[in-house]
């Protein structure tokens, strides 16, 4: 097997390293996830699979659960190859092409009626295409709580059992993000992080788009990044074994503004880019992700832009 992509962060440890040993800490039909002896993890995905950071996407679509890799089996990778001890499978680094997942600003955003625009389009899709298993019909009924969160069209998304438990711990996040209140923020984010279904559960993916919209926005409206950043490293302060490892990390870096290639496509067609047919495929590309995944994520990426289109929220900026 051959890599096509391999994560800048990837190709930066094994620089460092030489040779990273560890053990294989998961595997499902189109991704495999390696854990090093430095806690770290890389996931080894199917070309299929939208790379993201501290990933490799191989050349082929491999069933991965096919090929004999099971849990605590033993890997070690160098610059050339991964090799997956006494199964004589190896897979070639030499070709992969290095992409970094961090986030860009760009010279010319666009209009607030533009994003407006694009923010109605995303909520025609969750309502009509998403997945409500998840927290999805929390985002739509906060309206009837918080006035600023009414949907603009009137939606009918049933809460399910995961949204009305959670709810009274959500609204209390987002007052303490309004608020601007480090300590708080923490304390309520603690209490969500980790719930609902999916590897990466619902919240954490709720809340991993939150945190990369809080970057592009400081961005778009030309202010400080590292508030956005401090807040950021709040949420996710000191959250210890609340959430599986998988989320540990993928909350870690959309923190740091790091995502995978489809969700920083969208982003920048929502803040740079007119909106046109290609708008459509990116916001289908992100609602296709994982079981409820994409669903949660653009949830995440639509709540925060109406936190923050608000300028009076805007102040913790």
């Amino acid at each position: 097997m051959k890599a096509i992509k391999m994560c800048q962060k990837v190709k930066e440890e094994l620089n460092d390293k030489t040779i990273i040993e560890g053990y294989v800490h998961s595997v499902f039909n189109r991704a495999c996830n390696i854990i090093t002896e430095e806690d770290n993890l890389i996931s080894v995905l199917s070309r299929d699979r939208p790379i993201y950071p501290f990933s490799i996407v191989i050349k082929g679509q491999e069933n991965f659960l096919e090929l004999g890799i099971n849990h605590g089996t033993e890997v070690v990778i160098n610059n050339k190859r991964i090799l997956f001890k006494d199964l004589n499978l190896a897979i070639d680094l030499t070709e992969a092409r290095i992409w970094s997942g961090r986030s860009s600003a760009k010279e010319t955003p666009v209009s607030e009626d533009d994003i407006v625009e694009k923010l109605g389009f995303i909520e025609d899709y969750l309502c009509n295409f998403g997945n409500s298993e998840g927290v999805a019909p929390l985002i739509f009924n906060l309206g009837s709580y918080i006035e600023e969160f009414k949907p603009f069209k009137e939606l009918d998304l049933k809460m399910n059992f995961y949204c009305l438990f959670i709810l009274e711990k959500f609204v209390n996040f987002i007052n303490s993000v309004k608020k601007g209140d480090m300590r708080e923020i923490s304390e309520s984010a603690k209490q969500i992080i980790g719930f609902g279904p999916g590897l990466t559960p619902s919240t954490d993916d709720l809340i991993c788009g939150f945190m990369l919209t809080l970057i592009y926005l400081s961005n778009y409206y030309g202010l400080k990044v590292e508030k956005a950043m401090k807040i950021n490293r709040s949420i996710i302060d000191d959250i210890g074994d609340r959430t599986t490892k998988v989320s540990h990390k993928m909350l870690e870096f959309a923190s740091q503004g790091e995502s995978s290639e489809d969700i920083n496509t969208l982003l920048n067609a929502i803040f740079y880019e007119p909106i046109n047919e290609s708008f459509n495929k990116r916001v289908v590309n992100v609602l296709s992700l994982g079981e409820t995944s994409g669903t949660d994520l653009l949830c995440g990426i639509y709540f925060c832009c109406k936190i923050m289109m608000n300028i009076d929220n805007r102040r913790i900026l």
